[in-house]
């Protein structure tokens, strides 16, 4: 309120004039207020409303007040008023951070503090994927092969992420998809990847702590094969102690049976320090080299007798179908670069398998690849090889009748799915089973 005095005809008459503050939204009237601070509070108790720092939030429309004088006292708006009025139309800005990747923005932040967070949080995840804490483990150096930086902008307040932890998981997977699969018994990865139109590869690139030949009943596998937003690429130098395999010398004794092997002197595994400079690209090897080797321990030799001494032949000289039917899955000959030495017959797991022909046991075991297996001598150089097997019926040395079940079929060794591994050999050598039953 203020005095104000009037000249007017000769005389002087004073009155008094108040003063009261007009607001403007992007030069709307929207009412009278008494002092221009309750238009402040009234857009601080908006951004408040809305989880907003005031100090940090702007208003997109002008916002404005005038100071109004009149002889009488002019109805004025309240805080609240004023705030529930300017609610419909205002809308605010706040200052924020982005990370920028090769010029595309991947995340907005509340700040640069918080941006910066994130990338380090990025940075000591991927190292501790590639076991950088690890003894014997120096990472030399760590950089993206993307330009990453940090600007500052104003955002809508509707940009800026609040859940990190699901922000980190977006950025390192290269999106939000979550899809899993939970293994079923009797699955292997390739049933797995082909329900889902997948590869194995892209099983595995999702998945890098999957044994394929130990999935387990339960276990979730992912689906989606990440694609992180930023790259990692670093350098590191690995000390690492490795086995020296020790060779094996055989030695024939016409003392023993065939299927008899007696150790003569037990083999030793040498030990090596072997250090490596290896470059990573997302955790995956693009470069190894050895920088030195520094043997520890040499190997000892292992000395096996194999027995020499002659089996009698009790073969027919002609060979029956191994198992009740069945279908060649897999044939003799050349695939993926190898031989395949016999045939795959598809049958039902647990299926009994047949001697070929008669003869003499002179192996039944597990060994390596073929997993269980049970190898016949039928005399004349000429032998058959069932593996794969889930159990095994017979024991070295014994006779075998042909038609005798000598084992069941299964998936043991390197085995995709339940079947019999079938092979003839003459002197050693693998020939093709089919030629035999034309």
């Amino acid at each position: 309120m203020a005095l104000v005095l009037l000249l007017c005809g000769g005389g002087a008459y004073a009155y008094e004039s108040h003063v009261s503050y007009a607001v403007y939204l992007d030069g709307a009237f929207v009412g009278r207020v008494a002092a221009p601070d309750t238009v402040r509070r009234a857009v601080a108790r908006l951004a408040a409303a809305q989880g907003l720092d005031p100090a940090r939030a702007r208003t997109v429309q002008a916002l404005t007040s005038q100071p109004v004088h009149s002889l009488l006292r002019a109805a004025t708006l309240g805080e609240a008023e004023l705030a529930a009025r300017i609610a419909p139309k205002l809308r605010f800005r706040v200052q924020a951070a982005q990370i920028v990747v090769d010029g595309e923005v991947v995340a907005t932040l509340a700040d640069r503090p918080t941006a910066e967070a994130v990338l380090g949080r990025l940075r000591a995840d991927y190292l501790a994927s590639i076991g950088a804490d690890e003894p014997g483990v120096k990472v030399e150096a760590v950089r993206t092969a993307e330009t990453v930086e940090v600007r500052e902008v104003e955002v809508a307040p509707g940009e800026v992420a609040t859940d990190l932890d699901r922000l980190v998981a977006v950025l390192e997977r290269g999106t939000d998809v979550v899809k899993t699969h939970t293994v079923k018994k009797g699955e292997t990865l390739w049933a797995i990847a082909q329900a889902n139109h997948m590869t194995e590869a892209e099983i595995l690139a999702a998945n890098p702590d999957v044994e394929p030949k130990a999935l387990q009943v339960g276990e979730e596998v992912n689906l989606v094969v990440p694609d992180p937003y930023i790259t990692f690429v670093d350098t590191e130098v690995r000390v690492q102690r490795q086995s020296i395999p020790y060779a094996t010398k055989t030695v024939k004794d016409p003392e023993l049976n065939p299927w008899q092997r007696v150790t003569r002197q037990a083999g030793r595994p040498g030990l090596k320090e072997v250090t490596t400079r290896v470059t990573r690209e997302n955790g995956r090897v693009v470069d190894e080299t050895v920088v030195d080797t520094k043997v520890l321990r040499e190997p000892v030799e292992a000395v096996v007798a194999i027995g020499s001494k002659a089996v009698a032949a009790n073969g027919t000289g002609r060979f029956i179908w191994p198992t009740n039917g069945g279908v060649v899955t897999s044939p003799y000959g050349w695939r993926w670069g190898r031989l395949h030495t016999g045939v795959d017959i598809g049958v039902p797991l647990g299926s009994p398998v047949y001697a070929a022909d008669s003869g003499t046991v002179i192996a039944a075991g597990r060994d390596g690849a073929y997993g269980l297996r049970v190898v016949v001598y039928h005399g004349n150089g000429v032998s058959t090889l069932y593996a794969h097997l889930s159990a095994i019926k017979v024991s070295p040395g014994a006779k075998v009748s042909q038609g005798q079940v000598i084992a069941l079929t299964g998936q043991s060794g390197d085995a995709t799915g339940p079947h019999l591994h079938f092979e003839i050999r003459v002197n050693g050598s693998p020939v093709n089973p089919l030629k035999y039953f034309r």
